[in-house]
């Protein structure tokens, strides 16, 4: 057991011992490389070297033909990203890239001298064929295409180049998330075996965009897909830059309005439950900018087929709206079915009031029969003139009349005074004893405490992988 652990032991050694070993490597080439580009001295007799170095010397051929890999060292300077679409998923960058290789066939003297090669004298050396991998265009200014060709065959290449460049992107966690930008140098005919490509560094000059800022880059090699076809293994030259985008933009013209669209949506719990007209308007109007701002967080999105982050946080908030304006449909409905189960309870107890009324106020028969009895016979022998039979008449028509006016002003009292009228008032005082308004008042704390703590936690996640992810 001890033999097996002091084994990986010295494994673990081993394997590190080697990784800085080879890490102090390329940071003393890297630092020879500088050191010897800055101290450079131009060399004399340009002519007489030029002559001599291109005799015998065939371009086609790289250094260490059938020997050893040429190994390339690679700087490049960015200078800018600019046009990110991440509907298309691409963005352009404008970079400076210095390659540094070894060709001993150009040896002339001195290694702190150096000429310089430009136009049809470059042309007549062999130079890397360096690509970048990811790039849909490629434009390079041949008048920038230099090179520094030193005493002991050391050459500084360099180019000036403008790419329009794809790269991955993943847009769950937008607007919060964190894309890379990536850059990948290659040979584009050659292999491992004959070109070999190392980092020195990589400088940004700007690390701030309007939208974006970068976070951190990162550099390394990797193996990528045989470029021409041909067997052998190709490794690449990566750069990648991670980007965050920028939050202010987007919670001031997101976040916010809609926080501010789903509250302004609970205005209705306080509205009088039987206005459902105005009601329904405040939600229709809510769930239209909801829609609205749906299309202002995809603008300028690829159409995938996930959801992102931004997206979940909007429907949420419409179906908080929609279940607002359904409420109110809900209190509607209940607030009318109570306000017509009382009044049709106090009809019924108007109306047996009214037949009570009438029945004790009405003349019985009795009572009628005495007020019309007719005279004795001898009344009607002794009076039997034709003025006092038409004083009779007059006094029962007067009777009859008298009843009649009775019974029609306890009727116009009913109607004028007692009639179950439904106006605008009694209809709010009556709702607000009703269930629509119990449920409105149950809406008013339950709406805005389940939405607080959906944003707290929702937020709150997003920024915790957010710290995580870095």
């Amino acid at each position: 057991m001890s033999k097996s652990l002091i084994s990986v032991a010295f494994l673990i050694f081993q394997a590190s011992f080697s990784f800085v070993a080879s890490d102090e490597v390329k940071k003393s080439r890297s630092s020879e490389a500088e050191e010897l580009f800055r101290h450079r001295i131009e060399a004399p007799n340009k002519t007489d070297i030029f002559a001599k170095l291109f005799k015998g010397y065939d371009n086609r051929v790289r250094p260490n033909y059938r020997e050893k890999p040429v190994q390339v060292l690679l700087y490049a300077v960015i200078d800018s990203f600019h046009d990110i679409r991440e509907d298309q998923m691409e963005y352009k960058v404008e970079l400076i890239l210095k390659e540094t290789w070894k060709d001993p066939r150009l040896a002339y003297g001195n290694a702190t001298w150096f000429v310089r090669l430009k136009n049809e004298l470059l042309k007549k050396i062999w130079y890397p064929d360096t690509m970048i991998e990811n790039a849909r265009k490629h434009d390079v200014d041949d008048k920038t295409r230099t090179a520094y060709l030193f005493g002991d065959g050391t050459i500084f290449f360099s180019e000036w180049i403008k790419a329009t460049l794809t790269s991955h992107m993943d847009f769950k966690s937008y607007p919060m998330d964190v894309q890379t930008l990536r850059v990948q140098f290659a040979a584009y005919s050659y292999d491992d075996s004959q070109v070999q490509y190392e980092w020195i560094k990589v400088s940004l000059k700007e690390h701030d965009m309007t939208e974006f800022y970068v976070e951190k880059q990162i550099l390394r090699l990797e193996s990528t897909s045989s470029i021409t076809g041909s067997s052998g293994t190709h490794t690449a030259a990566v750069v990648e830059f991670k980007i965050k985008r920028r939050l202010q933009h987007f919670i001031v013209g997101f976040y916010v309005p809609c926080i501010a669209c789903t509250v302004a949506s609970w205005i209705q719990f306080w509205m009088d439950e039987m206005a459902v007209g105005d009601r329904a308007s405040l939600g229709i109007t809510s769930v239209l900018t909801e829609i609205f701002l749906l299309e202002f967080s995809n603008q300028g999105m690829p159409k995938v087929s996930y959801m992102k982050v931004a997206e979940l946080y909007l429907i949420v908030s419409f179906v908080f709206i929609f279940l607002a304006l359904i409420e109110s449909a809900v209190v509607y409905k209940v607030s009318q079915w109570s306000l017509l189960k009382k009044n049709s309870g106090k009809m019924t107890e108007k109306e047996a009031s009214r037949d009570k009324s009438l029945t004790s106020q009405t003349p019985t028969g009795k009572e009628f029969y005495k007020e019309t009895e007719t005279p004795k016979p001898e009344t009607l022998t002794s009076c039997r003139s034709p003025m006092m039979l038409r004083y009779s008449a007059l006094n029962f028509e007067q009777t009859v009349n008298k009843s009649s006016e009775h019974i029609l002003s306890e009727e116009e009292r009913y109607e004028g005074t007692d009639s179950p009228k439904i106006s605008t008032t009694s209809a709010g005082t009556e709702a607000k004893e009703s269930w629509g308004h119990a449920i409105d008042r149950g809406a008013r704390a339950l709406f805005p405490l389940s939405y607080l703590i959906f944003s707290v936690m929702y937020f709150g996640v997003m920024f915790t992988s957010d710290e995580g992810s870095k």
